[in-house]
């Protein structure tokens, strides 16, 4: 089977895309990025009614995931993909990406997604001059990434694929994106292992399954990135990073303060010690740059549903590894 890029030669992208389930057309605009299976673009969201310079200029901007039907041939990759839209339309939280609508027709399938109009995170880190973030802009980016999957394992939603890629800005605010590898705990059980090596916990890699702990884990190094400039675990080959995770072989610099060397060493850490999202909340570097954090995860809303709480982990369950082999810069998965 080809790549992406490849596939997407049989989805038309010179005429506009109609939702006849809304009454919908989009423009297709430049292209936003890729995965492994779909491309995602930005389009310009119009009615029917609308013509010439009105619908310039009523329309409205959204981002448009688009999956050919060249690349989920199988029965199984459709039920997946009807999974990862289900489990986000149950989404509304402020720091994750709304899904608007969904349609698909012979050549593809199309998840309408809320516009992000800045960067990913990653991009954000390599266009400071010193590809890292301050300890303020690192805290507020990292809480409401932690506040978003707070509310995510509050349902029972793992979100299995946390980095730099998957975390959009829209006006200064994180944006978790992209649940190709989500997964509802309460409804579906796992039978493979995915994710991003250098962004996978120790659980994970041995061969159990992931948890809530595991995204938190993801978080963790997502923190390290903004801090460091990288990853704490750098890919090289499977072997040699899952070792380096599993003895948590890892360096913090010195530069750091001594809450942000805290927070990251009792998050990169094994799963039965590691911080929970409330007790992060509560670290002494999110009180000093984002103490609004606490207020919202001590609320009564995300705390009523704690049953729902994907289980800690179990050293006896043993799934088959199914993971991507490269780095997370390439933004590529199974």
């Amino acid at each position: 089977m080809g790549c992406i890029s490849e596939m997407m030669d049989s989805v038309n992208l010179r005429d506009d895309f109609y939702n006849p389930n809304t009454g919908s057309y989009y423009k297709i605009g430049k292209k936003l990025g890729k995965g492994g299976f779909s491309e995602v673009f930005s389009a310009l969201q119009y009615s029917r009614n609308q013509t010439g310079i009105g619908k310039k200029e009523n329309a409205k901007k959204v981002a448009l995931k688009i999956v050919p039907r060249k690349r989920v041939e199988k029965e199984e990759q459709i039920v997946r993909i009807d999974e990862e839209i289900v489990i986000q339309r149950r989404l509304k939280h402020p720091n994750i990406v709304k899904i608007f609508a969904s349609f698909r027709d012979e050549e593809k399938i199309c998840l309408v997604l809320e516009y992000c109009n800045e960067m990913t995170l990653g991009d954000l880190i390599k266009s400071q001059p010193t590809k890292t973030l301050s300890e303020r802009r690192s805290a507020e980016i990292f809480s409401q990434v932690i506040s978003a999957l707070n509310f995510l394992h509050s349902l029972g939603i793992l979100h299995r694929d946390i980095k730099l890629g998957n975390i959009l800005l829209k006006d200064g605010r994180a944006k978790v994106a992209d649940f190709g590898l989500a997964i509802d705990t309460n409804k579906t059980k796992q039978i493979c292992i995915c994710g991003t090596p250098n962004f996978l916990a120790p659980e994970v890699f041995q061969k159990r399954q992931h948890y809530a702990t595991s995204d938190v884990w993801a978080a963790g190094c997502v923190l390290f990135c903004m801090l460091v400039g990288r990853p704490p675990f750098k890919y090289t080959s499977l072997s040699s990073t899952r070792k380096k995770i599993q003895n948590l072989s890892f360096d913090l610099p010195s530069a750091l303060s001594s809450e942000a060397k805290d927070l990251i060493n009792s998050i990169i850490t094994y799963d039965y010690c590691r911080a929970s999202a409330l007790g992060i909340s509560r670290s002494a570097f999110i009180a000093k740059y984002a103490p609004q954090t606490l207020e919202y995860l001590s609320s009564p809303i995300l705390q009523v549903a704690k049953e729902n709480m994907p289980p800690v982990p179990s050293f006896t369950s043993k799934l088959p590894v199914q993971i991507s082999k490269m780095p997370e810069q390439n933004m590529q998965r199974v």
